[in-house]
């Protein structure tokens, strides 16, 4: 008897815990106003970057056909590609031009001329399809050459 009873309880115990409520099924979702999203978008928007900040944080950026690559820290722009003339192109950073949604920076070190825009705007890599928060393009002369070199890609901030 008491075995019944016991049997009874359980199933009703689990039917009262499995039963579903229906009106949490009916409400909207609550979704908190900063996302990830939201406060990655913002943490990396220029405007909202004080200028006392503007490169504490790293920028990278990259792009495809032939790969290079360029990294803009608190004092210097390193860009790395496989154009065989460029391989390597180190640079002292010089006071950015703020234009609207673009930053660009110019450094004319013995080796050369470089050019680097980041400009705001939604990216995907054409090498790793990630979402970036800037168009990249970096234009190269060197002192032996006669034209820019041009690469275009996408980056974003990143916390050094």
């Amino acid at each position: 008897m008491k075995i019944k009873v016991l049997i009874v309880l359980t199933l009703l115990g689990l039917a009262f815990f499995s039963c579903k409520n229906s009106t949490k099924e009916d409400e909207e979702p609550i979704i908190p106003t900063d996302t990830k999203a939201t406060m990655e978008y913002n943490e990396n928007r220029l405007d909202t970057i004080p200028e006392n900040r503007e490169l504490t944080r790293v920028f990278k950026g990259s792009g495809g056909e032939p790969f290079w690559s360029v990294t803009l820290d608190a004092d210097k722009i390193h860009f790395e590609s496989a154009v065989e003339s460029l391989k390597s192109f180190s640079a002292s950073i010089a006071t950015p031009e703020i234009t609207g949604k673009t930053t660009t920076f110019t450094s004319n070190p013995d080796k050369g001329t470089i050019k680097v825009m980041l400009i705001e705007e939604k990216c995907i890599g054409d090498m790793n399809g990630k979402e970036m928060t800037h168009q990249v393009k970096v234009s190269i002369k060197l002192n032996n050459g006669s034209d820019f070199q041009n690469f275009k890609g996408c980056g974003s901030y990143v916390q050094n």
